[in-house]
């Protein structure tokens, strides 16, 4: 059989409900079923989801089920679909979300036509009974970039905070270099890590003006939907990226300037989610939520007494946020931290 033309990888663990959405989906790709590959990772389900799939078996076919016995997490599915890919583009499909039509086409012929490594889109936002557009930060449009050009200001959004892999396509070549790993020790943000680890290191890129992607929210069980100890962990995922800028530098690929900028962005990011996770723990009730609050605090009473980065970016803040660093700080400084067995 010839080579696909775009791989289409699926992660899913307990998507009855949703993953014949995705799947119908990528029927109306404008590219020929012979030259897509889907795989879908069942990632230990225990309900229907198995089932839905086969169902699509006669529709694709190149379609392809690689059953985890357990579950082993997103990047660990991602990346075992990832390794069986052959196509020379790869996309990446969460199983509750979904293309709109010729969405991998447009994406794949602007690949092909402007010879980058990857493209990234716009998206919406599919709520309960409502739609919205989110635009890519990044206003130069169907043009050749240097991923490095669309990372910078610092004190604005930009591609870096814009941590959404299922926007795009990306060209296998990538995962030869090993920049479509997903880290599997990380419990979170492990997106907002590969999309750090691709805009630092590969050549040229391009964003596109489709937002048909559609990311579905809202969705109760979803990790977005209520919050859970393993979302503290975002701060392991800035550990590696704190290593990977320095790795950029070292390697000559980051200049002294640009790893100044992008060190105080990574400092920033981190920082903002803290406080985004503040304000979600102070907005809920429940038992543990004052403990995790006390989690959140010493993390970054760390991050502040071991990385001179992040006493630099407190005062790149606003008034308001440094206030607000102030007092989750002060939350937990009279208070003994009890670990959280998640």
């Amino acid at each position: 059989m010839t080579t696909p033309l775009v791989s289409v990888i699926i992660p899913a663990l307990n998507q009855e409900q949703y993953i014949a959405d995705a799947l119908t989906s990528l029927r109306f790709q404008g590219i020929d079923l012979d030259a897509l590959e889907v795989i879908v990772i069942n990632d230990g389900s225990t309900d229907g989801t198995t089932r839905v799939v086969e169902e699509f078996h006669h529709v694709f076919p190149r379609l392809t089920t690689l059953h985890n016995v357990t579950p082993q997490g997103v990047s660990a599915a991602r990346n075992r679909g990832t390794r069986h890919a052959t196509g020379t583009m790869l996309a990446y499909l969460d199983p509750d979300d979904w293309f709109g039509p010729h969405y991998l086409r447009h994406c794949a012929d602007a690949m092909r036509r402007l010879s980058v490594e990857f493209v990234r889109t716009d998206h919406t936002r599919q709520f309960s009974g409502h739609r919205e557009v989110w635009y890519a930060p990044e206003s130069r449009r169907d043009r050749v970039l240097n991923p490095l050009d669309s990372v910078t200001p610092v004190h604005y959004s930009t591609m870096l905070d814009y941590p959404y892999p299922c926007t795009g396509l990306f060209h296998a070549s990538l995962k030869e270099r090993g920049l479509l790993t997903y880290r599997e020790d990380l419990h979170t943000a492990e997106d907002r890590e590969m999309i750090w680890r691709v805009h630092l290191h590969a050549e040229n890129y391009a964003v596109l003006s489709t937002p048909d992607f559609f990311y579905r929210r809202d969705l109760t069980g979803s990790l977005t939907s209520a919050f859970t100890p393993k979302q503290l962990d975002f701060t392991e995922s800035f550990a590696v990226i704190a290593s990977e800028v320095e790795r950029a530098h070292a390697s000559g690929r980051l200049t002294d300037t640009q790893h100044h900028e992008l060190s105080l962005k990574r400092a920033r990011q981190f920082l903002s989610i803290a406080l985004f996770h503040r304000e979600r723990l102070s907005d809920q009730e429940g038992e543990n939520h004052g403990d995790l609050l006390n989690i959140l605090a010493t993390r970054v009473q760390h991050e502040l007494d071991t990385d001179t980065w992040m006493v630099t970016a407190v005062d790149t803040l606003d008034e308001e946020r440094q206030a607000n660093i102030t007092t989750l700080l002060q939350s937990s400084s009279d208070q003994t931290i009890e670990p959280v067995i998640v």
